[in-house]
């Protein structure tokens, strides 16, 4: 039963010296502060024992002033200091020199309420301080709440707390300065009151109002601050002490349902954020915090949730200063309690009460003044019961701004709770669930009784992410019944690896004298990878963030920036006119409390080679009096490519970049933009789909072919030749093992068409309760339960059916002739543990100038009992100097199903090295959605293979926020998923970091490994629920149980001369 501390507590002791002279002591007292020190501390001040405290990410704070003056008063009794008995005898004759020694456990009984999922990092984490304040009579506290009267003016309401002897006839000054140091309002408070007796003597209580008519209201987009100064003096004006804080005019309340901040309902754009640095680990710095801010402010986030506890000091001055909602979260989770289904045992235990309190306390006083904390949470993960409801009746009481409390681990019923709680509970004032899909926000947001804020949603566990789209969808939305769901915390915000600075490091997998390993230098470690006891059963859980751990983003990381942007676009029409094409965008702000004239709007035509023309916006581009939820049209002429090059397709991007740079965002930095297709793609056939939109078979920007003589078939054996004008197709019975262009350029690496239908595992493809207890899946009754309900990770599903594993047998392979070329048909079947799971067939027509593929996949038996394929398609090994890629598709950067608003469907060019993601943990990476060809080349347009791809299967559903069923392709999916590697999918699946990766310094003599998939699964993380956090959305699987898949592409070698040029500019 809690609290039980082991006698195995590594301990650290610190120890320093430092001075004070004699004369600072004279009328002050002194107090030692650590700002965080975890899990506890006990101080001593030259011997003198001086306290304990523990909450380590709050501070201690201690008042050392008798330990001082005593030491002093021994040291001239001895005539040495006391810091000589302290230093082995060492004579020091300096008497004002002392020794501070703190004694650090790792453990101690608040350790039971710091179970977060994080690095256990134990020691003084922040700034250690001497704070010297006035002894007869001083500031001893003080809280500050702003409003606006009637007429909008801002008012200051300032409550100081005195303590001393002397206090009752002492003068408060009050005095507030704009932007420069010029006075705006100023009182003088000279009555106190008292209030009761304190340890330091009498208390007293001042107040004193300021009013500011005018003034400019605080928040996320505008965050201006004014300074504060309060200055106890004594009546002949003689001053004694003085604080200054920054603050900012703002209220926040919640009104019909909803979170206001000064009267207007915001959007939450928010990120859950720990403080952890790789070689630093929790002792950050303010470049690190800044950093921080920067890529926040970047990517269009406005708020951020201290998980799980109070963070540093200066963390909360730099977010009033550059305008960040923040949600400050008491130092308390118990969520190993689940082990024991006994979350919630703390919180109802009386014996606990006044550590649960304390914790609430010390968050609230220390961030009670910053205009920017504007939500208290309680904590996290740790169960409900009546210590947390005497901690909201607390919080509502101290807190004179009377600023929401929410918590995520009570449910409807506040009942307590075994395992975790929904966000609903009644003493939350916001609904704050974790992991809820957006058909789960939709019922609780119904009654509008409460603001739907997700504390964390979209877990960014490696490539992940997956729907994103579908909860902004809700969180922009204007509709009555969407009006309480305003946004939520991404699941968070950096990996939390560990860089190793060793050239090796201990490998708890291998015994004896290969016990080591070598890394590379500056490479990342994560759970296990310091021996048995660190984090071997989480493994790479808390390598999570849609940032790497050196801030570099995840691709992920794009996606969130453009769906928080706050300009929205719209395209309304477009027409013909005298200089090409007149294009209507209706811009939309999205901003909450400010227009959009800090933007200027350009425009950049694409053609279909990817080549850009600058764009002319007619009229007025000035948006300075577009109020936030107005709209206005901007009107943009493009020139228009040739007639060869239009009917490949041209595109608009637009953008808004910032006017005027600051310290954190460059002036010309992107705020928002937007990517049209304004000319749709012609199809390589005649049939031309309604709505002018094609899924595929988009035509490439390739000249065209005059007519040439059929290709010809020559046979020797179970080997065979094609030869045309255009190329030469070797086989080896129903191999493809050669494929030349005309200059002989031999296209591929190594032999053959390869169907795939695994991919290399993302991390919520292996997550599951597996992931965490891997001996589960051993026991068949035990892994039937977990499949049944959902808890079974989709690799181990993939695995029992033996997916990983197929046995391929060919059935048949046959030649004919067509009046395209010759034919041949091969039938391929695979099976696993004895059973056939697929059948397939290649069907290749060698036409004059390209090879034609047809293929269909029919799934059989068990296969089409399991909830998703990873992947259906096919590989191919190209040559390594096929380095160029050029597609149509999604992009520049990753893409998949469900995960690609990011990326622009348009035509892009880059290095295929370019295209990997650098995951910590190795896994399918670098996916390009909805392609409709593709070119490796050389060289920019040069010589190489064209893919075009075309699917028989119909179009896929639309995808919309609400429940869906899953289908043989992924909602929406609109093209191929491509996907071009140096690594083949072996190489990223077995290696369990990525520095373990094969050949990194020779990768440009490796094949390019090419994947087309016309299905492929989402990559997940929208969640359903904390216990399926990593799950995917229905409509983003790839369902085995509708029947099969039919789709074909075309291989065709190009040279140089291929290409269509661009005429555009």
């Amino acid at each position: 039963m809690a609290p039980y501390v082991s006698h195995d507590n590594p301990t650290g002791l610190y120890r320093t010296t430092f001075n004070v002279p004699m004369e600072n002591l004279q009328g002050r007292r002194v107090h030692l502060v650590f700002h965080a020190v975890g899990s506890a501390v006990m101080v001593w001040v030259d011997g003198q024992y001086v306290g304990y405290s523990q909450d380590s990410m709050t501070a201690a704070e201690f008042d050392i002033t008798d330990a001082l003056i005593g030491s002093q008063q021994a040291a001239d009794k001895r005539g040495t200091s006391a810091t000589a008995a302290l230093l082995s005898e060492q004579h020091l004759p300096d008497r004002t020199e002392h020794v501070l020694v703190a004694m650090v456990p790792s453990w101690c009984d608040g350790s039971y309420l710091e179970d977060q999922d994080q690095w256990w990092l134990f020691g003084i984490h922040r700034e250690v301080e001497l704070h010297f304040v006035p002894e007869a009579c001083r500031i001893a506290d003080y809280q500050t709440r702003t409003f606006f009267n009637e007429d909008d003016d801002g008012i200051l309401h300032v409550q100081c707390q005195l303590t001393g002897t002397a206090a009752s006839n002492k003068v408060l000054k009050v005095t507030l300065y704009g932007e420069g140091s010029e006075i705006l309002a100023a009182a003088r408070a000279t009555a106190p009151t008292k209030t009761g007796s304190t340890d330091d003597g009498p208390g007293w209580c001042v107040e004193a109002e300021l009013r500011v008519p005018g003034v400019r209201k605080w928040s996320a987009e505008d965050p201006f601050l004014y300074t504060l100064q309060l200055e106890l003096t004594e009546a002949s004006d003689t001053s004694i002490q003085a604080e200054r804080l920054r603050i900012g005019f703002r209220t926040v309340a919640i009104v019909d349902g909803q979170l206001c901040v000064n009267d207007r309902p915001i959007v939450v754009a928010g990120a859950n954020v720990h403080e952890m640095h790789p070689t630093r680990g929790k002792a950050i710095t303010t470049d690190d915090m800044l950093k921080d801010i920067e890529m926040l402010k970047r990517g269009n986030f406005n708020a951020v949730r201290n998980s799980h506890y109070p963070h540093h000091p200066r963390w909360y001055e730099l977010c009033d200063e550059h305008g960040l909602y923040v949600v400050d979260e008491a130092n308390i989770e118990t969520h190993g309690f689940v082990e024991n289904l006994a979350i919630s045992l703390l919180a109802c235990d009386q014996a606990w009460r006044q550590q649960f309190l304390h914790r609430f306390f010390n968050m609230f006083q220390r961030a009670k003044n910053h205009t920017c904390v504007i939500v208290w949470s309680l904590g996290n993960e740790s169960g409900w019961g009546p210590n947390f409801a005497v901690g909201v009746e607390s919080l509502h009481r101290w807190d004179p701004q009377q600023r929401p409390v929410q918590y995520e681990g009570a449910t409807c019923g506040s009942d307590a709770v075994i395992f975790f709680g929904d966000g609903q509970g009644a003493s939350s004032d916001i609904i704050c669930p974790m992991y809820w899909s957006p058909p789960m926000i939709l019922p609780p947001a119904a009654s509008r009784a409460r603001p739907v804020i997700l504390c964390e949603y979209s877990h960014a566990l490696g490539n992940s992410n997956g729907s994103l789209h579908s909860y902004w969808e809700l969180f922009w939305s204007s509709a009555p019944e969407h009006r309480s769901i305003q946004g939520g915390f991404v699941w968070e915000w950096a990996d939390g690896a560990v860089k190793v600075h060793k050239a090796q490091i201990l490998d708890p997998n291998v015994k004896g004298k290969h016990q080591r390993e070598a890394w590379l230098e500056g490479e990342y470690a994560y759970g296990g990878d310091f021996g048995k006891e660190s984090g071997r059963q989480d493994r790479n859980f808390i390598v999570d963030g849609i940032l790497f751990p050196d801030r570099t983003p995840h691709p992920a990381y794009q996606d969130f920036k453009r769906l928080q942007q706050p300009v929205e676009f719209q395209l309304k029409s477009q027409e013909g006119c005298s200089e090409g094409l007149l294009v209507r965008v209706n811009v939309k702000n999205r901003y909450t409390f400010r227009d959009l004239g800090h933007l200027s709007f350009s425009a950049l035509a694409y053609d279909a080679l990817g080549e850009k023309c600058p764009c002319t916006i007619r009229g007025d581009a000035d948006m300075r009096g577009i109020s936030p939820g107005e709209s206005r049209e901007l009107e943009v002429v493009m020139k228009t490519a040739s007639p060869e090059l239009q009917q490949c397709g041209q595109w608009l991007l637009l953008q808004a970049c910032q006017t005027d740079g600051s310290q954190l965002i460059p002036e010309k930095f992107v705020i928002a933009d937007v990517c049209f297709t304004v000319a749709a793609p012609k199809s390589e056939t005649s049939k031309q789909p309604a709505g002018g939109m094609l899924c595929s078979g988009s035509l490439p920007p390739l000249l065209h072919m005059p007519a040439a003589g059929p290709a010809t078939l020559e046979r020797s054996g179970d080997k065979s030749v094609i030869k045309s004008a255009t190329y030469t197709a070797r086989f080896q019975g129903g191999t493809l093992t050669s494929l030349c262009g005309t200059d002989g350029l031999e296209l591929l690496a190594k032999p053959g068409l390869q169907h795939h239908f695994t991919r290399a595992t993302t991390d919520n493809d292996r997550c599951g309760t597996d992931f965490f207890v891997p001996w589960l899946i051993k026991v068949p009754l035990v892994r039937h339960f977990l499949d049944c309900y959902g808890f079974l990770s989709l690799a181990a599903s993939w695995k029992i059916v033996g997916l990983d594993r197929l046995t391929a047998s060919v059935t048949a392979c046959e030649w004919s002739s067509s009046a395209e070329g010759p034919k041949l048909r091969v039938r391929e079947n695979f099976s696993a543990n004895g059973q056939l799971l697929l059948e397939t067939c290649f069907e290749y027509v060698f036409e004059a100038h390209r090879v034609v593929v047809s293929v269909t996949v029919t799934p059989i038996g068990p296969l089409t009992g399991l909830a998703t394929l990873p992947r259906v398609g096919v590989g191919l090994a190209l040559s390594a100097k096929l380095s160029t890629m050029t597609w149509l598709g999604c992009g520049p950067g990753e893409s998949y199903p469900d995960r690609k608003v990011a990326s622009d469907w348009a035509v892009h060019k880059g290095d295929v090295d370019a295209q990997h993601v650098d995951y910590i943990v190795p896994s399918e990476n670098g996916g390009k959605a909805d392609v409709h060809w593709a070119a490796f080349t050389d060289r920019s347009f040069g010589h190489g293979l064209m893919l075009t791809y075309s699917c028989g299967d119909g179009e896929a559903q639309q995808d919309k926020p609400e429940d869906a069923a899953s289908e043989k392709r992924p909602a929406c999916t609109r093209g191929a998923q491509l996907s071009a590697s140096r690594w083949t999918q072996e190489e990223l699946e077995r290696n369990s970091h990525r520095h373990k990766l094969p050949a990194r310094q020779a990768l440009s003599s490796r094949p390019v490994n090419v994947h087309l998939d016309t299905a492929h699964a989402g990559v997940g993380g929208v969640g359903e629920g904390g216990s399926r956090l990593w799950a995917t959305a229905n409509q983003f699987l790839v369902s085995p149980g509708h029947g099969s898949w039919t789709y074909s592409f075309t291989l065709k070698p190009i040279v140089s001369d291929s290409w269509l040029r661009s005429e555009t500019c």
